[in-house]
Parts: structure tokens; sequence; C-alpha cells
């Protein structure tokens, strides 16, 4: 169970930085992959990114442990280039336990989900030059996971209005858990410089290219339907 804090950080940013994951897990699925934390660089299949290790995730005490905190914990640590975003998540996550708390027991749902926070927050400030991207490294034991730099991978979004429309069902339907979906979907357009009109169950948000996406919400913030105007040029 995640806290309160966490959980309305996750609402503001989890669906932008999903929006790209997902592309990013897609074009990586069952590659070999492997990392070099000393040179900071992970392979995957024939491609080399740079990264840096943001946490490992421990299946058998169910615990997320931030690279930060590894040399406190057990004696050794990584190099120090190679958690400078892990310590800046801590600075930026101030009062929210999950992120300021060197291992804070998570299932492996609630790992993923406070690493999505993790490149939500890190945005520009991190290694990856304001695109966020992580992999996540499975093995015996556990995860790790690695900030990517990688911003050849992201491409500029040309109709915000079609992304929102397409994907923010989509994070429903897949039982992302937002605790208030309403709130969700308005920070989701604004992240797409989208223009946002809010009036009651009503959210509607226009982008540069004059479409625009209608959201229609309950009394209790859940989405009911979502409905666009799309327009070329």
């Amino acid at each position: 169970m995640t806290s309160d804090a966490f959980r309305g950080l996750f609402d503001r940013l989890a669906p932008f930085v999903l929006e790209r994951q997902l592309i990013f897990e897609k074009e990586n699925a069952g590659q070999p992959w492997q990392a070099d934390v000393e040179a900071g660089t992970l392979v995957i299949a024939e491609r080399t990114m740079r990264i840096e290790v943001l946490a490992t995730y421990s299946s058998q005490s169910g615990t997320l442990l931030w690279s930060w905190a590894r040399a406190a914990r057990f004696g050794e640590g990584w190099p120090s280039s190679a958690t400078r975003s892990a310590s800046r998540v801590r600075e930026l996550g101030r009062g929210v336990p999950e992120l300021e708390e060197g291992m804070p027991v998570l299932s492996p749902e609630d790992a993923d989900d406070v690493i999505l926070v993790a490149l939500g927050l890190l945005g520009g400030i991190g290694v990856a030059g304001g695109v966020p991207l992580s992999y996540r490294g499975d093995h015996d034991h556990g995860s790790v996971y690695l900030y990517v730099d990688a911003p050849e991978l992201v491409s500029a979004v040309d109709m915000p209005a079609l992304r929102v429309v397409s994907l923010f069902p989509q994070l429903i339907a897949m039982g992302v858990p937002l605790s208030s979906p309403r709130e969700a979907f308005v920070a989701y357009c604004v992240a797409h410089a989208m223009k946002v009109t809010d009036a009651e169950r009503t959210v509607r948000a226009s982008d540069r290219t004059g479409s625009s996406v209608t959201a229609r919400f309950d009394e209790h913030g859940r989405l009911e339907a979502i409905d666009s105007d799309l327009r070329k040029g």
C-alpha cells in the first residue's frame, strides 16, 4: 500500500511517463541485455545507451533499495556517477516515504509505480535530459531499475489530442492505479501543452493543431466517456 502523498504524484506524473515507457518497453521486449554500471552503459541487442542506477528490487524481501542507500545498507555502494539521479529523486521526493526512505517495503507492482514517479520528477534534471525512460532488468532474485539516456528514442507528438484520446482509455483498461482519473487526465493534457477547460464533470483540452479531446467523468472522478475532434495540420 502506497502513501497518500505518493498517490497524488502518481496521478500527476504517471500517464505522461507511461506514454513513452510503454513504447520503449515494447520495442525492447525479449531482447538480450547487459549493463555495465562502472562504464555507465546498457546494451540491448546491438544498441548502446548511457545509464544510471535508480534502484534494485528484491523479490525475497519485497523491498526497493535506492542506489544511493546501497552503501549504508550493505557497506558496498555503486559509483557516485551511477547514483546522481536517484539522489535527486530523494531531494525532489521529500515528504513522500516511497521516495525518501532508502529501502521501502513494496509489492513488485508498487515498485514499478514508484519508478514511474521518479522518472516524472526527474524530468529535465536527470541524465536523460528531459526524456524520462527506464529499463527494468529482471534476474532470479528481483530486478534492477536503470535510468536510460536515449532521447533519440522519444519522438515529438505532432497531434497531442490524438495521443491523449488513444492512450488515456488504454491506461484505464490496463488497470493503472489512478486514484483520481480526472486529475490525472488534466495533468496529462497539461504535460502536452494543451489548453484545458475544466467544467464540473467535463474536461475539454485542445492542442496547437486545433484538435480537441473531451472527457466526461462521474461524481467520483471516474472516466465515463471520451470523445475527440481531430483536425489535420
